[in-house]
């Protein structure tokens, strides 16, 4: 049943994604804007299971290129030795001035490690990130992701996961 709840909530993230990616963007100045951001996090998998696991990550969230929507690139790791690497696309709501939502759906591989089998090297992730903005133009979020393999095996157990990050503009780095 809570695997049910799970992959449904995980269908309407990535509908949600793409389905507000097709309004046009206000005008093209917004279309085109935006900046590069570069992304660390940190969090657990598993978590609806009996093995959860620390998992670290990196991502890369380039500026919008379709009309809202931009490319993202990233990976993870766990403490088990799980490793996933993902490329896909993404698009930012924003709520006020300095909150947004942000909903992505990816494509990776995934190495098992010592930790949960997910039944493919082909997994597919989805989710949804509220972000809050500060001053600087860094971001802090709270994301939740759901990866699955999508019945390309057998064997499709998924995973839920969920992080905290700091992003900060590419440009501020250099």
């Amino acid at each position: 049943m809570m695997r049910n709840s799970l992959t449904t909530l995980a269908a309407g993230a990535m509908a949600f994604t793409l389905g507000a990616g097709l309004a046009p963007a206000a005008n093209a100045q917004e279309a085109a804007g935006g900046k590069d951001y570069v992304g660390i996090n940190l969090g657990v998998a598993n978590l609806v299971e009996d093995k959860a696991s620390v998992v670290g990550g990196i991502e890369y969230r380039a500026r919008p290129l379709l009309w809202k929507f931009y490319p993202h690139v990233g990976g993870f790791v766990s403490h088990r030795g799980a490793v996933y690497g993902y490329a896909g696309v993404g698009i930012d709501l924003p709520l006020t001035d300095w909150v947004l939502i942000r909903g992505n759906t990816a494509i990776g591989a995934y190495g098992q490690g010592d930790d949960r089998d997910l039944g493919s090297v082909v997994e597919f992730r989805s989710g949804l990130e509220l972000v809050f903005t500060l001053p600087n133009e860094s971001q802090i979020g709270v994301a939740f992701h759901h990866l699955s393999n999508a019945g390309l095996d057998d064997r499709n157990p998924g995973t839920e996961i969920a992080t905290v990050s700091y992003s900060v503009p590419l440009d501020k780095l250099f």
